[in-house]
């Protein structure tokens, strides 16, 4: 499932992601995987090999890529699917249609799911049957039935970059029809320099107008104090994102 080296994060048993990134020493036959805390990694000069940090052994489930830090993984339970958002763990209940959670604090997140979960959410599925007479009649929904409708109300890009600094990277993403975009906007706000991201899909922010409010973006909430606007716009240029002008 991950290669040796690959970097890594644990899903919590509370749902949250850890802050901690891992790396991969071992992927197991037995559904687990051996894990090395990476800012405790001492390795071998000559073989390269990791010779001490801090290991512990995960189930592959628990196990996710790295940059699942921006997205809010889905958790099958029992009886409902849930996702958390990445920031303040507020909790929300996931349908099999659904590519993204909108906070009520921090927004939209992109929706995160293993591979196990998006083909079974590809399968065809039987809705609840309804009976004529003596034969009874079943809907299919097809994979691009359940995909999810696009959103009505539009982000206006152009009074953001108003604001401030607008940069911009595509997002990789389950559903082709989907364009999904991550943001930037360093804006100062009180004299003071801050950074919000946000994600839109089709070109919006939620499936809900009051997503869309850009009133967010004006406020610190949810936004990281920037100390040196240099050394962000070097770290957004080396993640991929591009300066909008």
């Amino acid at each position: 499932m991950y290669a040796p080296d690959t970097e890594v994060r644990l899903l919590r048993t509370d749902g949250t992601i850890s802050q901690d990134v891992f790396v991969v020493e071992e992927d197991k036959n037995a559904g687990d995987v051996r894990l090395v805390r990476k800012d405790t990694i001492v390795r071998d000069d000559k073989s390269g090999k990791i010779i001490s940090g801090t290991r512990i052994i995960a189930n592959a489930q628990r196990v996710f890529p790295e940059d699942i830090i921006h997205k809010a993984p889905v958790i099958d339970l029992n009886t409902e699917s849930v996702a958390h958002c990445p920031t303040c763990h507020e909790r929300h209940t996931v349908n099999p249609e659904d590519f993204s959670i909108t906070c009520s604090k921090h927004g939209v997140f992109e929706l995160y799911r293993t591979k196990e979960q998006v083909r079974r959410a590809k399968r065809p599925a039987t809705e609840k049957s309804t009976k004529s007479k003596d034969k009874e009649v079943k809907h299919t929904t097809t994979a691009t039935e359940a995909a999810p409708a696009q959103a009505t109300a539009q982000v206006n890009l152009d009074e953001i970059k108003a604001m401030g600094e607008l940069w911009v990277k595509r997002l990789k993403f389950d559903y082709s029809h989907i364009d999904a975009r991550g943001y930037a906007l360093l804006i100062e706000i009180d004299g003071t320099l801050y950074k919000h991201c946000f994600n839109t899909y089709n070109g919006t922010m939620g499936k809900k107008a009051s997503d869309n409010d850009l009133s967010k973006l004006r406020s610190t909430n949810g936004a990281y104090k920037v100390a040196d606007a240099q050394k962000a716009r070097d770290q957004l240029a080396a993640k991929g994102y591009t300066k909008v002008d």
